[in-house]
């Protein structure tokens, strides 16, 4: 059970609302298609202990980076990374107010467009009152219009249900579609594994996730996109479980194609490697998912338990939960050689790996861009919860603005760096170590180092950074210090008022996201002084 004071995190449409929870069990996270608690990640505690890496070297950290020597840090400003992440916007408003009492607007507000949502605050309780039919609603991505409280997409061409509609199972609606249609399924268990056959369709659940499934038969993939689907193949709504397959995606396969996939809870999916989304050679956004529980099955050392993307590409993993998954390696998403993707505005958290990277890994030519995440709760023997181990020639990852903290690994609570990564950049992160184990473990097994700016890495207990590579701090805006969390033990990683990583960031580097994992502004003025820089990690101070 969850403690009378633990703070929940929750993406309600645009906006992130910190509630507080009354005890609740962490387990019961994906039936009702939210986002569910985001507390202890639970059965994590074999590597836990003191962390040591053993000899000298762990024991005293790293040694001070010297400016004059190969490795100095002036480089960063100067990469331009792979840009913005283009079609989809900001997060948008911050949540409410916190814990004032057991509601609010925002904490009572759900995903449902056609409702007006009220908090009644002598008793705390929510209402939902149906909007006037035909106002204009947002169906996670569609457009549509109200009718009896809920939101109904435009040019429905077909529905799906049990019995008396237009036809009985998915892929019979799907077999028959034409490009551009719309098949809406209503609220039911479907016993079937659909394969999109290329059509650029939308297929989506008219009630969400919590109350429409596909449950595949354990035989192969629950979905299927493999004949060339673009962005407008949309999958949206359903709970995807129930499937196996030897190779990859359990829950949902993606080759050589590039749908939309978006508001589903894709969980208990079981593979070699991708168990809840596997994606090979292909561009998709996946956006607003929760993916859950995922496992490795069918093999030995599969890799991403969560989301799998190998092959070069440039795919979008976009403000999704991704939580309790396991796998040898990358447990929450793992990179094979996967081009050019973004992660953004993610919450990885309690995934855990038994080779490297808890809650992400990636080698080969990866040079993705890691954008404003919440990592936190992972674990591994390497990389609790970033692993990379970088190829010559390559760029490498871009890591700007993340709160990495609270991982377990004995060999780099939040990051294990490894490669040639003399283009690898690391910008406005906080990187915090578990207690008594260093927060970064570097290795030059490729002779060169990471390029640190404006990051917080901090361990109690211990070194910040150990291993090969040298100390930073002081160096470029880098520095390690407590970040006064206002409570890291409930999981609410907003920085306090004082906290030294206020202001610390450097508004001119690239890759600046306009608005904070909360949807608020970047670059408030949080510490009094003259002028607003935006502050270090995924959560901007908001004011005293």
């Amino acid at each position: 059970m969850l403690g009378l004071n633990r703070f929940v995190l929750l993406r309600y449409s645009a906006c992130l609302v910190l509630v507080l929870v009354l005890g609740c069990d962490d387990g019961a996270e994906s039936d009702s298609g939210g986002v569910g608690g985001l507390g202890g990640s639970g059965g994590v505690g074999g590597l836990g202990g003191s962390g040591g890496v053993g000899g000298a070297r762990g024991d005293i950290g790293a040694p001070l980076c010297d400016l004059s020597g190969p490795t100095g840090t002036g480089g960063v400003s100067g990469s331009g990374g792979t840009g913005g992440v283009g079609e989809v916007g900001g997060s948008g408003g911050a949540g409410g107010d916190i814990g004032a009492s057991l509601c609010s607007a925002n904490s009572c507000g759900d995903s449902n467009d056609c409702t007006v949502d009220e908090c009644d605050a002598a008793d705390g309780s929510c209402s939902h009152e149906a909007r006037q039919d035909g106002v204009s609603c947002m169906l996670g991505t569609l457009d549509g219009t109200c009718a009896a409280g809920l939101c109904t997409p435009m040019l429905v061409t077909a529905v799906v249900c049990e019995a008396g509609c237009d036809f009985a199972t998915i892929q019979a609606a799907i077999d028959a579609a034409q490009p551009n249609d719309v098949v809406l399924v209503r609220a039911g268990i479907y016993d079937e594994n659909i394969n999109f056959l290329g059509k650029s369709i939308a297929v989506a659940s008219e009630e969400g996730a919590g109350s429409t499934t596909i449950q595949g038969d354990g035989s192969d993939s629950v979905v299927t996109f493999a004949s060339g689907e673009t962005r407008s193949s949309l999958l949206q709504g359903f709970t995807i479980t129930g499937g196996f397959a030897s190779f990859d995606g359990g829950g949902i396969r993606i080759d050589d194609s590039s749908p939309t996939v978006a508001h589903n809870v894709v969980s208990d999916n079981i593979a070699c490697s991708g168990a809840g989304i596997a994606i090979g050679f292909g561009s998709p956004l996946i956006y607003r998912n929760e993916i859950l529980r995922n496992r490795l099955g069918g093999c030995s050392g599969g890799r991403g338990g969560g989301i799998a993307i190998r092959g070069a590409a440039v795919a979008e993993i976009v403000d999704n939960l991704i939580a309790g998954n396991t796998s040898s390696s990358g447990a929450g998403i793992d990179l094979f050689a996967a081009g050019d993707p973004t992660i953004r505005g993610n919450i990885i958290r309690g995934n855990t790996a038994t080779g490297e990277g808890g809650g992400l890994s990636l080698v080969n030519r990866s040079d993705v861009l890691i954008v404003q995440n919440l990592i936190y709760d992972n674990l591994a023997p390497r990389g609790g919860g970033v692993f990379w181990s970088v190829p010559s020639r390559n760029r490498g990852p871009r890591l700007v603005h993340n709160t990495i903290v609270d991982n377990i690994s004995p060999r780099g609570s939040a990051l294990f760096a490894s490669g040639f990564q003399d283009q690898t950049v690391l910008v406005s992160n906080l990187l915090v170590g578990r207690l008594h184990q260093s927060a970064v473990y570097c290795e030059r097994s490729g002779g060169s180092e990471p390029q640190y700016s404006h990051t917080n890495a901090y361990s109690p207990g211990a070194p910040a950074y150990i291993g090969e590579c040298c100390d930073p701090t002081g160096l470029d805006g880098n520095f390690s210090d407590d970040p006064r969390f206002v409570d890291a033990d409930g999981r609410d990683y907003r920085l306090q008022t004082g906290s030294s990583s206020i202001d610390a960031a450097d508004a001119s580097l690239p890759d600046l996201p306009p608005f904070d994992f909360a949807g608020a502004p970047r670059s408030v003025n949080g510490d009094g002084r003259d002028g607003a820089e935006p502050d270090l990690g995924a959560l901007e101070f908001q004011g005293r």
